[in-house]
């Protein structure tokens, strides 16, 4: 399903962060400074213990909103994605990289849960970018079809020309 700007811009507000509505505009310095001393800090225990704190955030919530706008979410990710992506951003060298997919793909579970709701938007970009060969993209499409069956997720794809302002 497309989604339109005005769809967007409520549920961006509302998956903001703590990032103030008045602050959009301005350069997010702040927000740049918050995430990167974020991820040094889980990066320091390890990316199995971050899937880790995904997943526990995750459970203790019954609705959950996601926002990417060039990849797929980690929750609706295949494997062979998952893994393209990890070694497109941590190298293939990563000595935990299997566990670090093994506890991806164990979050999974929650959406088969009829109790939980899931709201997903993703940017076209995260639909053309092909992490590798034509396969594994063919794969991680199928998969979004399929989860988007599910009576409790709503999966929309932000298309390009609808930008924001």
């Amino acid at each position: 399903m497309l989604i339109s700007v005005g769809v967007m811009l409520p549920f961006a507000s509302s998956t903001a962060h703590g990032i103030r509505q008045s602050s959009a505009a301005q350069p997010h310095r702040r927000y740049r400074r918050h995430s990167r001393a974020w991820w040094r800090r889980h990066r320091a225990r390890g990316l199995p213990a971050l899937q880790l704190d995904v997943a526990a955030v995750e459970a203790s919530a019954q609705s959950l909103h996601y926002w990417h706008p060039t990849l797929v979410p980690g929750i609706l990710q295949t494997p062979a994605y998952a893994r393209a992506v990890y070694e497109a951003m941590h190298g293939p060298d990563q000595p935990d990289i299997a566990e670090t997919i093994a506890r991806r793909m164990d979050r999974q579970a929650l959406l088969y849960e009829p109790d939980r709701r899931f709201q997903f938007v993703i940017g076209e970009a995260a639909l053309r970018w092909r992490p590798g060969p034509a396969p594994l993209m063919l794969g991680q499409l199928d998969r979004l079809g399929v989860v988007a069956a599910l009576p409790n997720v709503d999966l929309r794809v932000l298309q390009f020309g609808e930008v924001p302002v």
